[in-house]
């Protein structure tokens, strides 16, 4: 029963390569089950420099061929801080943008936020998720985008899915808003190229300078979500390749 055994461990080792088990040193966060969501909450309200949610980070000088440059922390800040970059605020949900900023510091409800400046961000601004989609398919995503100080300027964010990082394919675009608060963003049936694969990356990006004159909004996302479901040819390889190594086991054995 030994030989047996061993076929047993080495068939569902095949299983697990199959459906894409990674190793800790990864970057990419691996999907399981039949959804994803983030509400950033986990950047919490103390008043230090925090780390991003796993596999989440901000990047600078992002462009139609680059991440950017990474950015994996961000400190508490307000919706009207002048200060260019990315930060931790308060989620619209539920307020009017009139709250106090010492009130803001308290909610618990957070977001993930970008203010470009004239020397950051604009363009290049972009929010960035990196998943492993191994033996997953039917894509789909929303989030709130949520303009939180508004100022005279606009700027286009394209919601963007790249297997490399170098070439991306846009989903749809968001606006900020002329008026505080959040918009629902979604797109359905994305396309093929991102299913079972090791490596897919999800971005918001401000990918052309802002228009206008005058001063920039503070923008931000909450509640990004991620649908997705298993690829059935991918389930049936992995039980063909068990039942195939299982029977190659026991007709080794009765050669024995």
């Amino acid at each position: 029963m030994k030989f047996t055994a061993q076929c047993f461990r080495k068939s569902a080792f095949i299983s697990l390569v199959f459906l894409g088990v990674t190793c800790a040193a990864h970057a990419q966060f691996t999907l399981t089950g039949t959804f994803y969501i983030q509400n950033f909450d986990s950047l919490g309200t103390a008043n230090e420099s925090v780390g991003l949610p796993s596999s989440w980070s901000v990047t600078d000088n992002a462009s139609l061929s680059s991440l950017g440059t990474l950015v994996s922390s961000v400190g508490r800040n307000t919706w009207a801080d002048t200060a260019g970059g990315a930060r931790n605020v308060a989620s619209s949900t539920g307020h009017t943008g009139s709250e106090s900023t010492s009130n803001q510091h308290t909610f618990t409800n957070r977001a993930l936020g970008y203010r470009q400046g004239s020397s950051v961000g604009d363009p290049g601004a972009a929010f960035v998720f990196h998943a492993n989609t191994t033996g997953l398919g039917n894509f789909s995503l929303s989030f709130d985008f949520m303009t939180l100080d508004v100022e005279t300027r606009s700027t286009t964010f394209s919601v963007q899915v790249s297997i490399n990082g170098t070439n991306w394919t846009t989903l749809t675009t968001v606006a900020d808003s002329s008026s505080f608060g959040s918009q629902s963003v979604s797109a359905s049936s994305i396309t093929p190229a991102i299913d079972n694969q090791s490596s897919v990356y999800f971005r918001i990006a401000a990918l052309s300078a802002s228009s206008g004159s005058g001063s920039r909004d503070t923008i931000a996302i909450d509640n990004f979500q991620l649908n997705y479901s298993a690829i059935p040819e991918l389930a049936n390889t992995v039980l063909l390749t068990c039942l195939a190594t299982v029977m190659g086991c026991v007709a080794m054995r009765r050669r024995r």
